[in-house]
Formats: structure tokens, sequence, C-alpha cells
């Protein structure tokens, strides 16, 4: 048998089909931080006029859609690429950066796919343990060798949804060498409440190894349609262009993202939402005696203060689905996503049943 290659021998990956449960029911899934209240009504009607075209491939440049994120950002096209969501594009920065023998560094835990990635193109991955939940960025400096070329940062972070800081950022880049690339993933950026949103962007022109990414798949609810971008220097931009897939972005979901940036109300109404449920879990956890992390995100991390699993495929068998934090090496602990004011008070409602009553 042919045999995958040496440097991911040993990683295991399981994907588990989420959409039913035992009983073959649909359900509620709270687990993949998805934006389930929905995406705006205006790129939904945008999106319908233009079926008639997805017998063509899009421009390959999203020109349409780099031109409106550029003029949003208040940064040159150039410095946009689009991708086929975050998942893609941090692919690309690992095939295209990274040698055999190289080393990267990660959050743990954080986004597993920078992990996987850096696995993928032969890297050899440092793991570095946040501290009191939180990405540690002195930590992640003390870790830098002459071998390091990427370090990866998801801020907010995933799961734990806490922040770094724009003037701890500020510092650290100042502080790491410019031969490493420094990726920070702001998928969750527009959760964050505006007196705390960091703004890297206006930092851009100092460093040439910073590399911004963003994501159609959550405030915009477009997560089926895959439309991602990065944000960095001219010179960085220009090296990823040539390697990525042609086609690797579909119509529609460009047509989507470029409609949802004009629709400001919706935006806003789903920042508020989310702020606003978020409220209802804080208090619903302290009526449990539960502990939480405030979340900068749309999902909250919250600790039992017992073994996660039984409560997880409790809930399941109920139809709600949850992401267990044992995966996460936080054994008590569980990330459910923010969602429809009706998932939410069900999730709550079982959750409640399964602690007071055991079932």
């Amino acid at each position: 048998m042919v045999e995958i290659k040496d440097s991911i021998k040993d990683k295991k990956i399981n994907y588990v089909k989420r959409e039913l449960n035992s009983k073959g029911q649909r359900i509620i899934q709270l687990d993949r931080n998805e934006n389930t209240i929905g995406c705006s009504e205006a790129a939904m009607e945008y999106v319908a006029e233009h079926l008639d075209h997805i017998s063509i491939y899009t421009d390959i440049f999203a020109s349409p859609l780099r031109e409106k994120l550029a003029a949003i950002h208040g940064v040159e096209t150039g410095q946009i690429l689009v991708g086929n969501g975050s998942f893609e594009l941090i692919s690309l920065i690992s095939q295209i950066f990274i040698n055999s023998g190289d080393e990267v560094i990660y959050p743990n835990p954080s986004f597993e796919w920078y992990k996987t990635s850096g696995n993928l193109a032969g890297a050899a991955v440092i793991d570095v343990p946040l501290e009191e939940h939180k990405v540690s960025l002195k930590e992640i400096e003390k870790r830098i060798t002459d071998k390091t070329k990427i370090i990866w940062i998801c801020n907010p972070n995933n799961p734990t949804g806490t922040l770094i800081e724009e003037e701890e950022l500020k510092s650290f880049l100042d502080r790491v060498p410019n031969n490493i690339l420094i990726v920070v993933d702001e998928a969750y950026i527009d959760f964050v409440r505006e007196h705390r949103k960091p703004n890297l962007i206006a930092e851009l022109p100092l460093y040439k190894n910073l590399i911004l990414l963003r994501t159609f798949s959550k405030v915009y609810g477009l997560a089926s349609l895959r439309v991602g971008y990065a944000i960095a220097h001219e010179e960085i931009i220009n090296q990823i262009v040539p390697y990525k897939i042609p086609p690797n972005t579909n119509r529609l979901g460009i047509l989507a993202a470029e409609k949802s940036l004009d629709d400001e109300a919706f935006y806003n109404y789903i920042v508020e939402y989310i702020k606003k449920q978020a409220g209802v879990f804080y208090e619903a956890f302290e009526e449990l005696g539960l502990s939480y992390i405030p979340s900068d995100t749309n999902f909250i991390f919250f600790n039992l203060n017992q073994d996660s699993e039984p409560v997880v495929k409790a809930l399941a068998e109920k139809g709600i689905l949850v992401r267990g934090g044992s995966e996460y090496n936080y054994p008590q602990w569980i990330r459910v996503t923010i969602g429809t004011e009706e998932e939410n008070n069900s999730f709550l409602s079982a959750l409640k049943g399964i602690l007071l009553s055991g079932n």
C-alpha cells in the first residue's frame, strides 16, 4: 500500500458527521461557531439574480470584492487576497513559506488547522500553552529559534474567546525578527467591542512580515459559500498569488460577500444580537454555578467542573451539538456557539435538565 508522508504519519484527524444524531433527527448545531441567525437578505437576493451565470468561472482575483475591501480597510487593492475561506489561505501560507525542517509556533489550544497545515508542509510545530486561557506572546517569544518560520495567532482565540490587546500585539511585532512571518487570524474580530478592537491594518506599512486573515463565514453568515481574505504588504500578497488554485472561489460566494459589505444594518444587528444573547448565557451559567470565560466572539467556553464528555453526549441525544473540551485538553469544559434565541433557549434548558436531574 502507498503510504502517506512521514511528517504526518502520526497525526490523527477525525471528522464527525454532525448533521444527524443517532435517531436520524436534524439537530441544533452549536459546535461550529456558525452564524445560525443567517445572512443578509440583500445578499441572498443578489445571488438569486445571478444564478444564470454559474456555468462561468468567476474572476480569479475577485476584483470588485478586492476593490471594495481595500476601500473599506484603507489599503491598496494589491494588499488584498481573496480565497476559498480561511482554511485555504492558511494552507497556502504554509505550503508557500515553509521548508521541510522549519518550525512554526502555535498557541495551544487554538484553531487546529494552523498545526495541521504546518505538519502537511513538513514543519516542526511548536505548541505553546495558553496562560489563564489567553495566548501568551511572551511565551511564544521564548520559543523563537533560528528555525522559526511562521507564528500563528488567533485573535480573539478559538476556543477560549480571549483577546490580545492592540498595544501588546504591536510591542510583540516590534520584537519579532522580520524574517519570521506573523499570521494573525481575525475571524472573530467583528464581535469585539469597538473600544477594544485591535487595528493592526494600520500597522501593515511597518511590518512586511505581517498577514491578517478575515472571513465572511462568521458575522456575515456565509460559511457554506467559503469566502475569506488576507491583508498584507503587497510584496507578501504577490508571493502567494502565483500558487493559489486559479478558480478557487465561486461566483455566488464572491457576489454574496460583495453585497454583504453594503448591508451595514444586518452587520450591526448580528453584532448586537450576539452581545445580547451572550448575556443570557452568562446569567444561566451563573445560576447553575458554572464558571465561564467572557467572550469576544460568537461562542462561549465554560467550565462544567466535571468530565464534559457525558454531558456533550447527553446533549447530542437531545439533538443539540456542542464542542467538548477534551480535544483541547480542557476535559471539563464545553464550547458552545451563540445561535438563535430559540436554539440558545433549547440548549440552556437541556443543559439545566441534564445537570440538575442527571439526564
